[in-house]
């Protein structure tokens, strides 16, 4: 039930610095000219973004014979995202700053829109005595990729709070009763009919149980991912009498209210496993 991916580069990145990595050159700058790029996203939307990364004083801008064709591609990327998750619905948050060497530093966003989020990379160049410009950026349903765990989920009680009412109904009804959960009047931002779906997560669980025994009751709670404020993730342990299978529920806060998103089962619990140092 994913919404859409869809990734632009309008330039190659220079080759990462080797280890160890050391401070970046002071980047007042380049933190200026990203509040910039999404004050315009905000106010202009897609051509604002455009504009200044084409701009020379503050961008990498390509050939001219090459703009026009890329600058229609970058609007028809930002149209399918508008169609698949619907208007911005609040400013974008900074997720992280990651440097390589002295000189290159990529600031990762995720925008709020009504469906799920977009994620926003700007990467920017200091030449030897220059100053900071846009040397790429990429826009789409990159998420995925940025779901950290959480040492602790006090953030996230009042989601939690409904996937732990969707573990009850799953106990109490089956699939048909978390499916009565998630797909509750204005609780779900999942563009997916529920009919061919549930049909679907009956038969994996039926299958799962075929294998690995009778099921033995509470699901156990492994860890919680987030991508920022508006994004997470709570990954469950589906027990039975041979093995495991892996529920992940996740949910989005739009218009300060947590709605499903994503509901994943898995039958290979090699999913779950969290990197122990």
């Amino acid at each position: 039930m994913r919404t859409c991916l869809v990734t632009l580069v309008i330039a190659a990145l220079p080759a990462a610095a080797a280890e160890p990595a050391v401070l970046p050159a002071p980047r007042n700058t380049a933190d200026r000219h990203v509040q910039t790029v999404l004050k315009r996203l905000k106010t202009e939307g897609m051509s604002g973004v455009i504009e200044f990364v084409f701009d020379e004083k503050t961008g990498s801008p390509p050939a001219a014979d090459k703009r026009a064709e890329l600058a229609a591609n970058f609007l028809r990327v930002r149209n399918v995202q508008v169609q698949a998750l619907g208007k911005p619905a609040g400013d974008p948050e900074l997720l992280r700053a990651d440097v390589s060497g002295r000189s290159l530093v990529r600031y990762v966003y995720a925008e709020p829109m009504e469906r799920g989020l977009v994620i926003w990379q700007f990467t920017f160049y200091r030449a030897e005595g220059g100053d900071w410009r846009c040397l790429t950026f990429q826009s789409g349903d990159g998420s995925e990729a940025e779901f950290r765990a959480l040492a602790a989920d006090a953030d996230f009680a009042d989601a939690k709070r409904n996937a732990g009412a969707a573990l009850d109904a799953l106990k109490a009804g089956g699939v048909s009763g978390l499916f009565d959960v998630v797909w509750a009047d204005g609780k779900n931002v999942i563009s997916a009919e529920r009919g061919p779906v549930e049909k679907t997560f009956a038969k994996l669980r039926d299958d799962a149980a075929a294998l690995l025994g009778k099921s033995q009751g509470d699901a156990e709670w492994v860890r919680t991912e987030a991508v920022g404020r508006r994004l997470v993730r709570f990954i469950y342990l589906d027990k039975y009498e041979r093995g495991t299978a892996v529920w992940k529920f996740t949910l989005y806060r739009v218009g300060g209210e947590w709605k499903w998103c994503n509901v994943n089962f898995n039958g290979d619990p090699a999913t779950s496993f969290s990197v122990v140092p």
